[in-house]
């Protein structure tokens, strides 16, 4: 990774940006080889078994924090998405070991 003033990371270093929360999950699914099949609460057995969703947790100004895992099941990943003025990018990701809440 690159670094810029104060070492910080360059913009080429951040994540894309996207115009909803849905369209930055939907991207970090991909990148992780993961197939998405939206919210949960609207995934439906015959078309989206296999498939990951995800449920907002937590809602903030600038940030989202959204449970992801297996439609049907338990979820396995928080993921945290920040807005800025490019647009929505997930920023941190933490393990749901369904004991703790997310850490931020």
């Amino acid at each position: 990774m690159s670094t810029g003033t104060f070492g910080m990371p360059t913009s080429a270093d951040l994540p894309p940006t996207f115009a909803t929360p849905e369209g930055a999950i939907r991207a970090w699914m991909a990148k992780h080889g993961y197939a998405y099949a939206g919210d949960c609460s609207t995934t439906q057995l015959e078309t989206d078994a296999g498939k990951y969703c995800s449920s907002l947790f937590k809602r903030q100004v600038a940030q989202r924090i959204y449970g992801i895992g297996p439609t049907f099941s338990e979820f396995t990943t928080y993921l945290l998405l920040t807005q800025s003025s490019g647009g929505w990018r997930v920023t941190a990701t933490a393990k749901d070991d369904g004991t703790s809440p997310p850490p931020w």
